[in-house]
């Protein structure tokens, strides 16, 4: 029987684990490298993008497919990755808004990626803006993150501006890997060892926890949405002072409808491998002889 059961367990493991299906996938190897808007890019990414904005002005605000010849992420100098940058204080005029091409992911989904923020001369302003919507933009937004200069910050208001503490630091020059879980549904969400609320999002960082119930932002925070877009801004600021300098670098981008408890290691094989040695270490004092447990 216990072997029955093991057999069983592991089965399920592997479904729920890997039950879902990526509605989007990019690792960026199929591009030519350049600008993402010479009409190199597959379908996945909207061209000249969703919502109002800039993808690529050509010259100092900039989305492109570049050679990993540095080796940033670990696959090879022949690896290509995406390379959001904005090298100038003075572009003060332009949004960048790189967004996917819609599709349906549902009200509760995950995104996982893998991003390398390299040391910026100069670097300063709110960061780049990964946002989760029905489209890209304020109005059409549900949760967003913004990644800048070694610190995640949740977004907060329906402008979707960065809250005024980080939750998570990270170092630069370094490869880090992103997790985001997160649920517009009505209901709570209950996966792996958590229990996360409607309208919250989870992120994790390397496998680890590092934001827990982090509210929506945008027209839709909170809400009970279909998200159907995820993407990369850069929010204009009229003040050279403080208008944002910087360069994020993206590759292994991968986004559920559900919930990827393989893009979530810690927890999940936590909850899981947890659950199981409590319910075979309890079946199996169960069935020894009542001499044993005497003896004890």
């Amino acid at each position: 029987m216990i072997k029955s059961l093991i057999a069983t367990l592991a089965a399920l493991t592997v479904v729920s684990a890997y039950a879902t299906t990526p509605v989007i996938t990019d690792s960026f190897t199929t591009y030519s490298p350049g600008a993402i808007t010479t009409g190199s890019s597959p379908a996945v990414w909207a061209t000249p993008g969703v919502g109002a904005g800039t993808v690529d002005n050509g010259t100092d605000l900039t989305s492109r497919i570049t050679t990993d010849s540095g080796n940033l992420f670990g696959k090879g100098t022949s690896n290509q990755y995406l390379k959001l940058s904005d090298t100038s204080n003075a572009n003060t005029a332009d949004n960048l808004n790189l967004g996917v091409n819609p599709v349906t992911i549902g009200e509760i989904g995950t995104v996982s990626f893998d991003f390398y923020s390299p040391t910026t001369a100069g670097s300063q302003g709110e960061g780049f803006l990964f946002r989760i919507g029905t489209l890209v933009g304020n109005g059409a937004t549900t949760f967003g993150l913004f990644i800048n200069n070694g610190q995640l910050r949740a977004a907060t208001t329906s402008s979707v501006t960065p809250a005024a503490s980080s939750f998570a630091t990270y170092a630069l020059d370094t490869m880090q890997s992103l997790t985001i879980v997160f649920n517009s549904s009505a209901s709570t969400l209950n996966y792996a060892s958590r229990s996360l609320a409607a309208g919250k999002m989870d992120v994790y960082l390397n496998g680890t926890i590092v934001g827990t119930a982090l509210d929506g932002a945008g027209g839709f925070a909170g809400l009970q949405k279909t998200n159907a877009a995820v993407g990369f801004t850069r929010k204009t600021n009229g003040n050279t002072a403080s208008d944002f300098v910087g360069t994020l670098n993206i590759d292994n981008l991968n986004v559920y409808s559900g919930v990827e408890l393989s893009a979530i290691p810690e927890p999940a094989t936590a909850a899981v491998f947890g659950g199981v040695a409590v319910l075979l270490t309890a079946m199996m004092v169960r069935r020894r002889p009542a001499s044993v447990k005497a003896s004890q």
